[in-house]
């Protein structure tokens, strides 16, 4: 997930589509629900401190990203702090 994260987010795509590439690489290793599995936001928050956006670029892609899901920001926002 973490190579996945940070080649789409250098790519500059739509959100729309990393979602959708989200759940198909989910769907491949049988997570049946991403948006609660740690792994998955660690994963996410790894390739977000290794790709080029800023701190607030990647408070904004966390915002798109969860969608309104309070829960799946917060563990996104948690995970790429860990990891900075």
């Amino acid at each position: 997930m973490s190579v996945y994260t940070t080649l789409f987010t250098d790519s500059g795509a739509d959100v729309n589509a990393y979602l959708r590439g989200v759940g198909a690489l989910c769907e491949t290793y049988a997570v049946t629900d991403w948006e609660r599995e740690p792994n998955v936001a660690r994963g996410i928050a790894r390739g977000l401190t290794r790709s080029r956006l800023s701190a607030r670029e990647v408070d904004v892609f966390i915002e798109r990203v969860s969608g309104g899901d309070a829960g799946l920001r917060d563990g996104l926002r948690t995970a790429a702090r860990a990891q900075r």
